[in-house]
């Protein structure tokens, strides 16, 4: 990597992608059971104000730098030097949209039988909101990781109305803590009960059902973590990492039916809400 990325610019590291990825998806081109290709994970690929301001300290010759210079000097006139922070949001946004580009044509150009979905985008856990529409212009659906109980019309939803492809959530849950009587941790989205978890479930469905831009969520996890924590780690602690009940299942394989019961209810409903909504009732 150059700074937190690899240095796409230099043709030499693009024929590297390329043919890792390419090692990767050609066995599976026409695998009739896999709906798309993502890269990364999260925030590890946004592009960050940092990373711009480490590649513009790099010697002249990095092709990376070059890159950014050019930008500056065929929009001499709308840079300060040295460049201000609303300089460097602008050739942060420069630089995303080239990698993202990258990214979308290699991938693409492997395989043009299945989607791309882009990174898993965190709600929220991004540079800034542009991240968002940046992403969504190099994707065939927009791909995120979204932990929030509620789908809010005004925030999510508003955000999935400003662009012009589908919706796949890639990440969500409502994890039960049990009152920490069980020895599972507590996350941002927590509740006490699986039967409560269930609720919020059967709300999700529902709601991102009657949203036509949204074509599908996936629950993470189906088993729970476990309570000593899913690593990796060393030393005297007793939890290494995650530890939330996040799954359908518990981890001595026993089904959670207060929860699966309304996982199934609202999975049954999930058509008829958006027959519904697209009818107009």
């Amino acid at each position: 990597n150059l700074i937190r990325h690899p240095d796409f610019f230099d043709p030499a590291v693009r024929a590297q992608m390329v043919a890792t990825l390419k090692n990767q998806i050609s066995p599976y081109v026409k695998d009739p059971m896999i709906v798309g290709w993502s890269l990364g994970n999260e925030y590890d690929e946004v592009i960050t104000t940092d990373e711009i301001t480490k590649i513009l300290a790099l010697p002249e010759s990095n092709p990376s730098r070059k890159a950014l210079k050019a930008y500056i000097d065929l929009s001499n006139t709308r840079f300060s030097n040295p460049p201000s922070a609303d300089d460097i949001e602008r050739l942060r946004q420069f630089y995303a949209d080239k990698y993202y580009a990258f990214v979308e044509d290699t991938i693409k150009s492997l395989d043009p039988n299945h989607l791309f979905f882009g990174f898993w985008l965190a709600f929220g856990w991004w540079q800034n909101p542009s991240d968002w529409s940046l992403q969504a212009k190099h994707v065939d659906a927009l791909g995120i990781d979204v932990y929030v109980q509620k789908f809010d019309p005004a925030k999510l939803g508003a955000l999935v109305g400003k662009i012009t492809v589908p919706v796949i959530i890639g990440e969500y849950g409502f994890p039960a803590d049990y009152s920490s009587s069980r020895g599972f941790g507590t996350y941002a989205d927590s509740v006490r009960t699986d039967a409560l978890s269930g609720s919020l479930y059967k709300q999700w469905i529902h709601d991102t059902a009657i949203n036509p831009n949204m074509i599908g969520n996936c629950w993470f996890q189906m088993y729970d973590e476990p309570i000593t924590g899913r690593g990796p780690g060393h030393g005297s602690s007793l939890v290494y990492g995650e530890n939330f009940a996040f799954g359908l299942v518990r981890d001595t394989d026993t089904p959670k039916g207060e929860l699966i019961g309304q996982v199934e209810d609202a999975n049954v409903n999930a058509d008829r809400w958006r027959e519904q909504a697209s009818a107009g009732k």
